[in-house]
């Protein structure tokens, strides 16, 4: 659920990078997230959106 939760949060744009990092954080050390869950959702914020500041760019790469 948490994965399903931090993926809709990439989707959709309304958190930074910062943000969802963060989450997933919390879901990992928490256990709720799998070491190859936290490993995608890293890959994704790090390669998508922190790479691109303005929103409109970042949803363009979703």
């Amino acid at each position: 659920m948490a994965y399903k939760i931090l993926k809709n949060l990439i989707s959709n744009g309304k958190k930074t990078g910062e943000e969802i990092l963060a989450m997933a954080d919390v879901y990992y050390a928490a256990g709720r997230l799998t070491d190859e869950q936290y490993a995608e959702i890293v890959n994704i914020v790090t390669t998508n959106i922190l790479n691109y500041s303005n929103k409109d760019e970042r949803n363009r790469y979703e």
